[in-house]
């Protein structure tokens, strides 16, 4: 999910979500929605990238964070940003505006949404830094847990010959271009 604006931008563990649509950003749906969470739960919203209203502010982040609330992840604008910073509150965004969403609207909570592009169910589980945000639905934690670790380990495997200049798995590159008919300056054309 790519999201513009982060602030203190880490979910360090991985967290299940509670999903909350607000297509005009309504503030009694959120606040709903801010109920149903628990301690430990990522809250992802699809505020349909309604940038033009803020679908959060300080005052309800400071009540969330104390909540125990892991994170935040929306589809549309928040405001008070110093008051996150501040608080601690890992937060992913489309964008920032003063202007509170209207009191009342439509919405939905705990039901299949969109965000950023990718499908969210209700517990879906959130990780997220500075490079972005990953939803996985539960039953492929294991799965995705075993492929991130099989990458860590060749991370690890080639970082020797990073520190020392490499550009790791070029010769198998090289191959593959000459398998195709490339050649390189540095050897001598056959055709």
């Amino acid at each position: 999910m790519p999201y513009g604006t982060r602030i203190n931008s880490t979910i360090h563990r991985p967290h299940p979500t509670v999903t909350i649509a607000v297509p005009t950003v309504a503030q009694n749906v959120r606040k709903v929605g801010f109920d149903t969470a628990q301690a430990g739960d990522v809250i992802v919203m699809n505020g349909h990238g309604v940038l033009h209203y803020a679908m959060l502010g300080g005052n309800i982040g400071l009540g969330l964070k104390h909540r125990g609330i892991a994170g935040m992840v929306m589809d549309g604008a928040f405001r008070d940003m110093a008051a996150f910073r501040e608080m601690d509150l890992p937060m992913f965004a489309s964008g920032i505006c003063t202007l509170p969403g209207p009191k009342e609207g439509p919405g939905e909570v705990n039901v299949p949404i969109a965000c950023g592009g990718v499908v969210v169910n209700p517990g879906d589980i959130i990780v997220a830094d500075d490079d972005g945000i990953v939803c996985v639905p539960p039953a492929s934690a294991e799965e995705v847990l075993d492929a991130v670790s099989r990458i860590n380990a060749n991370f690890a495997a080639m970082h020797a010959n990073l520190l020392r200049g490499a550009v790791t798995g070029v010769e198998a590159l090289r191959l593959q271009l000459r398998r195709e008919g490339w050649w390189f300056e540095d050897e001598p054309f056959s055709s």
